[in-house]
C-alpha cells in the first residue's frame, strides 16, 4: 500500500490519490487494533479501480497538534515582543513628560522677577565684550 499526507483539518478528510474524500475507517489488525486510518473509497469495491491511499489518521491529528502548538508559540513569542515595546512605550513617555515638566520649570523660572538680574548681568558682560572686540577690530 502506498501511502501519503495531505494537508488537511480536522473537520475535512483528506483527497485521495484518486481525487475523491479519504474513508476513516478502523484497523482491526492484532497489531494497530481499532487505530483509525484514512483510505480510497474505492478500496473493495468490486469492479472499481483505487490508487491504494492510506494514511493513518492519528498521525494526521498529531501533525496538525504539531502545527497548532507552533503557531501557539509563535503566538506568544509576538504577544512577549508586543508587551516589551509596550514596557518601551511607557518607559519613553515617562521621560518625555520629564522632559516636559524640566522645561516647564525652566520657562517659569525664567519669568522669575528673582532671575531678571541675573540675566541682566549676563546680558550686560555679552554687551561689554562684544563692544570690546569691536574696538579691537578698528584700532
Amino acid at each position: 500500500m502506498s501511502s501519503s499526507h495531505a494537508s488537511s483539518s480536522s473537520n475535512t478528510p483528506p483527497k485521495c490519490l484518486c481525487g475523491e474524500m479519504a474513508r476513516l475507517k478502523l484497523s482491526n489488525t492484532p497489531r494497530n487494533p481499532r487505530r483509525p486510518f484514512y483510505s480510497c473509497p474505492n478500496y473493495n469495491r468490486e469492479g472499481r479501480p483505487y490508487c491504494e491511499y492510506f494514511l493513518w489518521a492519528d498521525i494526521e491529528v498529531e501533525n496538525e497538534a504539531k502545527v497548532s502548538c507552533e503557531r501557539e508559540r509563535h503566538l506568544e513569542e509576538k504577544k512577549e515582543q508586543l508587551r516589551k515595546w509596550e514596557e518601551e512605550l511607557q518607559k519613553r513617555e515617562e521621560e518625555l513628560a520629564s522632559d516636559r515638566d524640566e522645561l516647564h520649570a525652566i520657562i517659569n523660572n525664567d519669568n522669575n522677577p528673582r532671575m531678571r538680574p541675573c540675566v541682566y548681568w549676563g546680558l550686560a558682560i555679552l554687551l561689554f565684550c562684544c563692544w570690546i572686540g569691536s574696538r579691537t577690530i578698528e584700532d
